[in-house]
């Protein structure tokens, strides 16, 4: 329910906004809301009268709609960048990628709390690992300057030479730019 409530958000409101803004702010509220952990491990929700249960549940349902929040652009962007016939493709080695970082997250988590000392009886080092997997959430965030400009303008020349020479080329090429919110000319601009 809580990824589906994340799908209508991001349709809602958000699927005009620059992919940059949706991945920063969904990136950074994640990681705010993620610290709330935190009081779950230190039991300080117990003094503000909240039971665990209930916290783990409300927590798990937030960060499970900012996560869908967050993955939504990703993929629509690979719908757009999808070539004619190979969607099926596309989305295998989307789910592919998605789920091989899983199990790397996985992995890295089960690593970090053995050096940790952190096992089914020993916690004393529980909100180290909290913090850890917290900041670690913010890695990407140098990385958006990959992405592209929603005002850029690009001519159409420049994306592929010759392009323009069969009516797919350019209808992909139009895909390409719509997804990336990029404006195709056909002179560059003097």
């Amino acid at each position: 329910m809580a990824a589906l409530l994340g799908i209508w958000v991001f349709q809602r409101f958000l699927k005009k906004v620059p992919l940059r803004s949706i991945f920063f702010w969904s990136t950074l509220i994640s990681a705010a809301l993620g610290m709330t952990t935190l009081l779950l491990v230190t039991h300080a929700n117990r003094s503000l009268g909240i039971d665990d249960r209930w916290f783990s549940l409300g927590d798990s349902l937030i960060l499970t709609v900012m996560g869908q929040i967050a993955y939504m652009p990703v993929l629509v962007m690979a719908a757009r960048l999808c070539p004619p016939g190979v969607e099926a493709t596309m989305f295998a080695l989307l789910m592919s990628v998605t789920n091989l970082a899983g199990l790397l997250a996985h992995e890295s988590g089960a690593l970090i709390m053995y050096l940790l000392g952190i096992t089914e009886t020993e916690f004393e080092s529980l909100w180290i690992l909290v913090l850890v997997s917290n900041f670690s959430t913010l890695l990407p965030l140098p990385l958006l300057h990959w992405l592209p400009d929603q005002d850029r303008q690009i001519p159409l020349k420049t994306l592929k030479p010759g392009l323009g020479s069969s009516s797919s080329e350019i209808r992909f090429a139009d895909s390409l730019a719509e997804s990336y919110g990029i404006e195709l000319i056909s002179d560059p601009p003097r």
